[in-house]
């Protein structure tokens, strides 16, 4: 009886002491458990960001809402021999990070010597998407904000319908379409318009006339 009154008493003075340590981590109180552990974060997969889709306009009726009441096709110079191209379309291009993009569209061309005499006549269309660089969109300029000034690179299939010119799509690859519309920030000594790397040395590398822009469409 003595022993366990002695007992009772150290293990009273040791609780008193001592409660804080009864109840550290790791320490299982008499007749208790431990909390269980906390559950495992659930990793959330980062959605996949979607496809940014515009429209390229090139000369048609839609730039008389940007530049008046008439829409004249762009005009672009060869500067190896003074021939010129008036080119005027439209079409669609997505772009998606990680993936090639895709595009569409089709048009007319019109291909002149120096003189001024017509060489060919015909129609092109969208084959391949290549490259494009925004330029920010166009509210600087007191545009929609769906509408954007930028660069891009289109791969071309032209159809003379006369059928005698040999100047235009008859070598490989197929011609380049640069597109460009000065909207939003664009470089300094940009100039907007179309130029055409054709084959076979012709290349309407200088930008005469004519009006372009891109349109976000989601």
């Amino acid at each position: 009886m003595k022993r366990l009154c002695i007992l009772l008493i150290a293990l009273s003075i040791f609780g008193c002491n001592n409660k804080e340590s009864l109840f550290e981590p790791g320490i299982t109180v008499p007749g208790g458990s431990n909390p269980p552990p906390a559950p495992a974060p659930v990793p959330v997969p980062t959605p996949r960001p979607s496809a940014t889709e515009y429209r390229y306009v090139i000369g048609t009726d839609l730039l008389a809402t940007l530049n008046g009441p008439n829409a004249d096709p762009v005009r672009s110079t060869a500067s190896s021999n003074g021939d010129s191209i008036l080119i005027r379309g439209e079409g669609t291009f997505s772009i998606k990070p990680s993936a090639r993009g895709k595009v569409t569209g089709r048009g007319t061309f019109v291909h002149k010597n120096a003189a001024g005499r017509v060489l060919a006549s015909g129609t092109w269309k969208a084959e391949k998407f290549l490259s494009f660089e925004s330029y920010g969109d166009g509210t600087p300029q007191g545009k929609p904000s769906t509408y954007e000034g930028g660069l891009a690179l289109i791969q071309i299939d032209m159809d003379d319908l006369e059928g005698d010119d040999d100047s235009l799509d008859h070598g490989e690859p197929d011609p380049i379409l640069r597109v460009q519309s000065l909207l939003g920030h664009p470089p300094v000594g940009a100039h907007e318009g179309v130029t055409i790397e054709a084959g076979r040395g012709m290349t309407f590398d200088r930008i005469v006339s004519g009006s372009t822009v891109f349109i976000r469409t989601n």
